[in-house]
């Protein structure tokens, strides 16, 4: 009757009770024999049980619990979580788990531990945890993560709507934006990640259009041709062709020139349309929207027009025999076609296979 009336003060069941009883034994525990109350205990000793049966509640393990107990040893009433219970929670092996704490406290981050060195983790310590995992999903290392979330460096990750929501600017400028600074910084300042962009301090100041040289965007001569690898002269001849078709550059007051990324994205375009077998002039009015790009692999035109690759060199074929040299030509894998020459391929495979289109 004694030990089911305390069960009922302490709140758990008598089964529990006596469990807890033995551990006390276990653990070396002499229960007095003087001194004792109606429900069998001293003052002492029904204190103790109490306040165990407090930790055991807030998630701490019975025997760090009757440690903590006998101690006197003063713990906040906040629920404690394992190290196994966070692993499993993130879905990490448990010494993960304990190099990431190790990592956080290296940062300077104060966790709460036993007398035994084990961490007393709660559930503010399960979310630095989390946080951590959110920062390496962004594309930080651990040890970087760790740094964030102790204070000891800044969150510089952003997804494009978080760009644009701290930039004011539009999702076509960001986009504009994000390639030059992956451009101008590479792996060194700047790393992309399962949709976010992450960033140093420097970089993003200039993405943002405040770092030491000035706007963003904004290349000369040089800077471009470092970009994409090639001399300078080449930029110039680039800026001739497109500027002869209509194209408008920028220019500062002192009459240079000075180039954004949407430039540089029409120097690719016209390089790459000349290394598929269009002359300069031809890639800048493609460039310009004043011609059609029909260049096309082997592959490609197969299927677009559903036939086999054997097929499809008939049938180049016969237009090589047609229009080489005036309407049609071959680079680097390529098959270049004027309009009328396309037109003649695309009748052609219709006469001769009845299933292209």
């Amino acid at each position: 009757m004694k030990m089911q009336r305390l069960a009922v003060e302490l709140g758990i069941s008598v089964e529990k009770l006596y469990q807890y009883r033995k551990l006390f034994v276990e653990e070396g525990y002499t229960f007095e024999e003087k001194g004792r109350s109606k429900l069998g205990y001293t003052k002492r000793e029904l204190a103790l049980f109490k306040r165990f049966s407090e930790l055991v509640g807030l998630g701490h393990k019975p025997t760090r619990a009757l440690r903590l107990s006998l101690k006197g040893a003063v713990v906040p009433k906040v629920r404690v979580v394992s190290v196994s219970a966070i692993a499993e929670r993130l879905k990490r092996k448990r010494p993960n788990v304990v190099r990431h704490l190790t990592y956080l406290e290296n940062e300077g981050y104060v966790f709460q531990k036993y007398d035994c060195g084990s961490y007393m983790l709660t559930e503010k310590d399960a979310k630095a945890l989390e946080y951590m995992e959110d920062l390496h999903n962004r594309g930080y290392s651990f040890k970087e993560s760790a740094g964030i979330v102790a204070g000891s460096c800044k969150d510089l990750s952003f997804s494009v709507s978080e760009l644009i929501e701290d930039c004011f600017l539009s999702e076509e400028e960001i986009i504009l934006r994000l390639k030059y600074v992956r451009r101008r910084w590479g792996k060194k300042g700047y790393k992309e990640k399962n949709g976010y962009y992450k960033f140093t301090e420097e970089s993003y100041l200039e993405f943002k259009g405040e770092g030491k040289k000035g706007s963003l965007g904004y290349m000369g001569v040089l800077g471009v041709a470092k970009g994409l690898g090639i001399d300078y002269e080449r930029v110039y001849e680039y800026k001739n062709y497109l500027t002869g078709v209509g194209y408008v550059v920028k220019k500062r007051e002192n009459g240079r020139y000075f180039f954004t990324e949407k430039d540089v994205e029409a120097f690719e375009y016209l390089s790459d349309l000349h290394r598929r077998g269009y002359t300069y002039k031809e890639g800048a009015e493609i460039v310009m929207g004043l011609r059609k790009d029909l260049s096309f692999t082997l592959k490609g035109l197969s299927q677009k027009f559903f036939l086999s690759e054997e097929e499809m060199q008939i049938g180049l074929k016969i237009i090589r025999r047609r229009w080489e040299n005036k309407d049609y030509r071959e680079k680097m894998g390529y098959y270049v076609f004027s309009e009328v020459s396309y037109q003649d391929l695309s009748d052609t495979l219709a006469h001769r296979f009845k299933k292209a289109s």
